[in-house]
């Protein structure tokens, strides 16, 4: 709960399942406009997707903004509905550990960060409905008042109604884990004090899933050929239909960044080259909105994306040719940047103690301490309260930096040129 006492934390959340929602109408209209009509004609098999779901969707969806209202108050002040539903059952068994108000107040970030989750979800879910039972009745050639007829039978019938929540939760990032990913998630609850380095594994995972689908990177997930070559028909055009569009809004990212509007990971620059961009006023993993550059980190999986293009525009720039050692300098971005979001932030700590204790395994103990002790939002007040980046040695420190007015009494962090360190 301290993990995600953040605001950022529910906006986060917000911004990636809203690109979680709106990118499913086009996804649709590629799907049925483009993917199927090549697909059918060569494999001589009927239709199974068509471009009038991409708008019974966007409809249901609308129609379901009232729902999902209600479903995220109701995931703020219900914690059975909160922690049944969305990503805080991750956290939080039902009903909790403390139990009466004091409780309920320590667990209110559990529901905070679920009513994006509750809102996306319900809207998800009509849209979804309406688009499922549009497909069906025209699969069974029903035109004009027929085929509205037949849509609304099969939609107060309730038969689509779990296919169309399966869809829903993987638009918010909670569908579940394969076989794979689902044995080690089980060790978290096997490991109970894990939860203090991974508070959360669903979630990323999914998210991970969800930015390679729609890259030209998608071949290497094996559902991609699962769904092209095995299931065939609707989940094939959906699959490629995720690729064709994702690999479109890389590709726009990407001459976003050949002006060097879009930074990436900085994982091969020399000390000075770092230096000299931060005194550019750039930050490694940023995007430039104005004059200014902002961080993209932890907003998921739109800075998939933005990594992505960041690492293609560099190469690009520098006139890389394409070789096994740009495929992985791009991934190593890639995970880099995916390692370092709030939800992975505590793994990859360790991690990097392990690899190298004598110089960061204090680091990951005055983490560990301080994000299972201070609250998150205290920090967040106390970076804004003072954005000078200070030195820190061990646990005290590293909590005294988090706290306002206390942390000014630490020594800043001096660039080359000897000046105070400004966290933009």
């Amino acid at each position: 709960a301290i993990k995600l006492t953040s605001y950022r934390t529910p906006f986060r959340a917000g911004i990636g399942n809203t690109f979680g929602t709106l990118l499913k109408f086009p996804e649709k209209f590629v799907a049925g406009g483009l993917i199927d009509p090549i697909r059918s004609f060569v494999t001589r098999t009927p239709r199974e997707s068509f471009i009038r779901e991409a708008l019974a969707d966007l409809i249901g969806s609308t129609h379901g903004l009232k729902q999902g209202a209600k479903d995220a108050v109701r995931s703020l002040v219900d914690e059975s509905f909160a922690a049944m539903q969305q990503r805080g059952a991750e956290a939080i068994p039902i009903g909790g550990a403390i139990k009466g108000t004091l409780g309920k107040i320590v667990r209110f970030p559990f529901r905070f960060v679920s009513a994006p989750d509750a809102f996306f979800r319900a809207v998800n879910k009509n849209g979804e409905i309406a688009a499922e039972a549009t497909r069906r009745a025209i699969k069974e050639g029903l035109k004009g008042e027929a085929l509205v007829i037949r849509i609304n039978e099969i939609i107060k019938s309730g038969i689509v109604e779990e296919k169309a929540a399966g869809k829903a939760a993987y638009r918010v990032f909670q569908e579940e884990l394969d076989k794979y990913t689902a044995i080690l998630n089980s060790l978290r609850d096997k490991l109970p004090l894990t939860k203090l380095v991974v508070a959360f594994f669903k979630t990323p995972i999914n998210l991970l899933k969800f930015g390679i689908e729609r890259s030209p990177l998608a071949p290497m997930l094996p559902r991609f050929w699962k769904a092209v070559i095995k299931q065939g028909g609707e989940e094939a055009n959906q699959a490629i239909s995720r690729m064709v569009v994702g690999s479109g809004i890389v590709s726009g990212l990407t001459m976003y960044a050949l002006d060097g509007s879009i930074e990436g990971s900085w994982q091969n620059m020399t000390p000075a080259e770092r230096d000299a961009k931060y005194r550019q006023g750039k930050q490694p993993f940023s995007v430039r909105l104005g004059n200014k550059y902002y961080s993209y980190r932890g907003l998921e999986p739109l800075s998939f994306w933005l990594t992505l293009s960041a690492e293609l525009g560099d190469a690009i720039g520098k006139e890389r040719e394409v070789s096994p050692q740009l495929i992985i300098d791009i991934l190593t971005s890639i995970s880099e940047d995916f390692s370092n979001q709030p939800f992975l932030l505590g793994l990859n700590n360790l991690f990097e103690a392990l690899s190298d204790p004598e110089e960061n395994a204090q680091r990951f103990i005055s983490d560990l301490v301080r994000g299972t002790t201070l609250p998150v939002a205290i920090g967040d007040i106390a970076r804004l309260y003072d954005p000078t980046i200070r030195k820190t040695e061990g646990v005290i420190e590293g909590l005294q930096s988090n706290i306002p007015g206390l942390s000014k009494g630490l020594l800043p962090k001096r660039n080359v040129f000897g000046e105070s360190i400004i966290r933009e």
